[in-house]
């Protein structure tokens, strides 16, 4: 199967993630994971990759993948999903889905906490330490038939249950052949995962970063690129999407220098502007993938009609979502968040309570889609009981003047012998309607 466009055209190795084109200037540290599994390993051994959207962590994940199968490991990964995130289990049900015949050989004890985990068996009393303790057998049982990589994508993500138990695993790996990879956005790791090793990415330097300027099909030029490497600020996410902008509308090189923006907005700026120009058809299908998470659409609509391949043709062909058997997949985060927050609220809502129709079978996720279609309501506050030892006084009262107005703060003579009031010393405030508390002094 060819390279598919992604965000900017840039070849997709894997769905939904960065290409090779955000491997450029990664050599240090694809050098890194590259030796967790080539050649395979011996013994255990531990990763965490962490840096700002866009600067490439799936990509190296994703050739980490490539470079695991290539040696002979067996590869079981999860990717965790915001959607998911307060669903018990959820990412550890995605990660184990595979190896689950092989629980038959697990202890009684163990097998049993396993599957009431991931609620294949009668539930029972939680009890975290035989679960961890299970998945550790488990993926220690899988890993004697030959060495096994274990990868997390988007761990920020992952449910706070399988976090837990994926760390208790992680920190008791030690001479099994496993390799486990997570992957999540940030400077900092999730607690659980905080002392294993970690690799952060930086932004590119600029040489590298001109170098995957050249690599564009229209690479800017002159003040053009300048302007592209000076505002991505080395994250290659946004080098290869601003660049194709310019390269499709070179006024928008004179709206950034009038209008500078933070990275993150002028990216969602730009994916804003490509999205105006769909279909309504297409747009809709969009808010649609953005809303339910998954790639599958059929699914989440419940097996009711949902949108088809052709209504996402032209997405696919702007590089914003790939589509393969398994159904659509956004590019990048950034464009699921684009779609979302690009489209009005009612709109938003209304593709929340279709979900919700179609999730009937499944409450928690059903609640989570009701929720985000409810309108929150501020309510007002209620003003603080008064402070003990508080008085207030009321100002003596003004005596009424026959001289200038009342506006003038002191009086001084022009030319002619005319009065004229001096300007107030702050401008009146703006009427906003709402009444502050405490109350202002007596007027």
């Amino acid at each position: 199967m060819g390279p598919r466009p992604g965000i900017a055209g840039v070849d997709q190795d894997s769905p939904g993630g960065p290409g090779l084109d955000a491997l450029v200037g990664r050599d240090n540290e694809l050098s890194v994971l590259a030796g967790l599994v080539d050649p395979p390993p011996g013994t255990s051994r531990a990763l965490v990759v962490l840096g700002d959207a866009g600067l490439g962590k799936s990509a190296l994940v994703a050739e980490t993948v490539r470079r695991a199968r290539s040696a002979g490991l067996r590869v079981l990964s999860v990717t965790a999903r915001e959607s998911e995130a307060n669903l018990a289990f959820a990412g550890l049900h995605q990660l184990l889905r595979p190896v689950l015949a092989a629980a038959d050989r697990l202890p009684r004890r163990q097998a049993q906490a396993l599957r009431a985990a991931l609620g294949l068996a009668e539930p029972i009393a939680a009890d975290r330490l035989l679960t961890g303790i299970a998945v550790l057998t488990l993926l220690s049982d899988v890993s004697d038939d030959g060495p096994l990589l274990v990868v997390v994508d988007d761990v920020h993500w992952l449910d706070p249950s399988s976090l837990d138990v994926l760390a208790f695993v992680a920190h008791r790996l030690a001479t099994e052949r496993i390799v486990l990879v997570a992957s999540g956005r940030g400077d900092a790791a999730p607690a659980a995962l905080a002392a294993l090793p970690e690799l952060r990415l930086s932004p590119l330097p600029e040489a590298d970063a001109s170098r995957l300027l050249d690599r564009q099909p229209r690479p800017p030029q002159g003040r053009a690129r300048a302007q592209v490497l000076g505002q991505a600020g080395g994250n290659p996410m946004a080098l290869i999407a601003l660049a194709k902008a310019i390269a499709d509308d070179p006024a928008v090189g004179r709206r950034w220098a009038a209008e500078p923006l933070p990275l993150t907005d002028r990216l969602m700026a730009v994916i804003g502007a490509r999205l105006a120009s769909l279909p309504d058809e297409t747009r809709a299908a969009l808010l649609l993938a953005a809303v339910a998470d998954s790639p599958d659409l059929t699914a989440a609509v419940g097996g009711g009609p949902g949108p088809d391949a052709d209504s996402l043709v032209a997405a696919e062909e702007l590089g914003l979502v790939t589509v393969d058997k398994s159904g659509a997949h956004f590019s990048h985060p950034l464009v699921r968040s684009a779609v979302y927050h690009s489209a009005p609220f009612t709109r938003r809502a209304a593709a929340h309570r279709a979900l919700a129709a179609a999730l009937r079978d499944q409450a928690d996720r059903r609640a989570w889609h009701l929720a985000a279609a409810a309108v929150r309501w501020r309510r007002s506050l209620k003003p603080p009981p008064p402070r003990l030892g508080a008085v207030a006084v009321r100002p003596p009262r003004r005596r009424p003047s026959s001289g200038p107005p009342s506006s003038a703060r002191a009086p001084r003579t022009g030319p002619g012998g005319w009065w004229r009031p001096l300007p107030p010393l702050f401008p009146p405030a703006p009427r906003t309607g709402f009444r502050t508390w405490p109350p202002g002094p007596w007027r």
